[in-house]
């Protein structure tokens, strides 16, 4: 089916994801083998950044986060892809990471440039010898602290124990830097991946599940997969009609993230056209320097209702919405914590919270555990 950008098309068959494989196969094998062993390839002068802990102090929200910032010297458009954060916090202001974030999205928008946030959640009550639960983050730092702040809602917060790692993948810079800052980014998520005082992990990112089967191999098979959890969810509730329209990523549009899923499930999906695909990306990139105004909202919003009155004129109506990027809830979030129900009933379409359906089931995780 020809792309155009003003129609809805059907999942497309496997044969063409050849076409958007932006490196090879055996290219991306030999990479993950020094990653993999990378203590037998790597001098130790070549991964080493600073690394630096401040603990919580007895004050608001507001002076914490300013403490921080002066610190570390986090600045306007300053680079700190090289700084390591680390912090900890219990059930009583775990909030506080969630302001932290957005105070720094809005100095460094640009989020390869912004620091890496090591922070660990205990609760007042927790055991001594209880492991954690890590969550790797970073792909969205603002929408992982959403997710946060969502699942210990969900817990028993005192004795909750959490340790968020936030490290934004590097992006947009020239070929040898970005080698350089990919292989420190890589080393430092390993040392995390194989930490002995985490019990399970999960990925808070739609998109970097695209890359699980890597992180799960240097994670010695301890994540435990979102996306596919998701997928599993729809699918013990779908009916015979049940056709399911998917926002995400650009990336996860193209590498076919949640299509090949549902196809394996036989459910129905739409996909967005490519053109379409990337004016959704420019509404999650607003989401995710903290630029997320009305403007950017109202286009979200124009854009789901289009789509459904698309979706209905060329006989291919959609039960579902997937918000297929973590981001996107928070975009529709700018009218308040109630409009995505007030969207459902007015376009008689359910919509799929990946940021909640995230926090439901890490909490679960957690609980089991």
């Amino acid at each position: 089916m020809k792309l155009t950008n003003d129609s809805i098309d059907l999942y497309l068959p496997y044969e063409n994801l050849k076409k958007y494989r932006p490196f090879s196969r055996i290219t991306l094998r030999v990479y993950a083998f020094f990653i993999m062993f990378s203590n037998l390839f790597t001098p130790k002068n070549v991964i080493k950044t600073k690394r630096t802990t401040l603990l919580n102090k007895n004050v608001n929200a507001n002076q914490w986060v300013d403490k921080i910032i002066n610190t570390f010297q986090i600045t306007k458009n300053s680079e700190k892809t090289n700084l390591i954060v680390k912090l900890k916090l219990n059930n009583t202001n775990y909030h506080f990471y969630n302001l932290l974030q957005k105070k720094i999205a809005t100095l460094i928008p640009t989020e390869a440039n912004r620091p890496t946030i090591d922070l660990k959640i205990i609760g007042e009550k927790a055991p001594v010898q209880k492991k954690f639960f890590g969550i790797v983050g970073g792909v969205g730092p603002l929408s992982d602290a959403a997710i946060l702040d969502l699942t210990i809602k969900k817990l028993y917060a005192e004795t909750v124990k959490i340790h968020l790692y936030s490290s934004p993948p590097p992006r947009q810079q020239n070929f040898i830097t970005l080698l350089k800052n990919l292989w420190n980014y890589c080393i430092n998520l390993k040392k995390f991946l194989r930490k002995t005082s985490i019990n399970r992990y999960s990925i808070a990112s739609n998109t970097a599940h695209l890359n699980f089967n890597f992180l799960q191999r240097l994670a010695r098979n301890r994540i435990f997969n979102l996306v596919n959890q998701v997928v599993e969810n729809i699918s013990a509730s779908k009916t015979k009609n049940t056709r399911i329209l998917i926002l995400g990523t650009f990336q996860g549009r193209k590498k076919f993230l949640y299509e090949k899923l549902f196809k394996k499930n036989k459910i129905k999906s739409f996909s967005l056209p490519l053109k379409t695909a990337l004016s959704v990306q420019k509404i999650i990139d607003n989401v995710k320097a903290n630029k997320n105004d009305l403007q950017n909202s109202v286009r979200l919003v124009n854009l789901i209702k289009k789509k459904v009155i698309q979706a209905q004129k060329q006989d291919k109506s959609i039960t579902h919405i997937l918000l297929g990027c973590t981001e996107l809830p928070l975009c529709l979030e700018f009218f308040g914590k109630d409009f995505q129900k007030k969207l459902e009933a007015e376009i008689g379409v359910k919509i799929i919270n990946t940021e909640k359906t995230f926090a439901k089931i890490i909490a679960n995780q957690i609980s089991k555990s």
